[in-house]
């Protein structure tokens, strides 16, 4: 699991069109998001996402 994150939120809005994982960190109103490491990696390389299952990673965290 990594943390992807943007410096601002407002730069998520410059995004066409918004990957899920875009759209997930703006619903939350966070600028960081827990992803696989594939998703992160798509992420950064601009490919279009993978269906975010909206899963809850925190049983997994402890």
């Amino acid at each position: 699991m990594v943390v992807h994150h943007v410096a601002k939120p407002t730069d998520l809005a410059k995004l066409e069109p918004k990957p899920e994982w875009a759209i997930a960190m703006v619903n939350r109103r966070r600028k960081g998001l827990v992803l696989c490491t594939p998703c992160h990696t798509e992420a950064h390389a601009g490919k279009p996402s993978r269906t975010i299952t909206g899963q809850s990673l925190e049983s997994d965290v402890r």
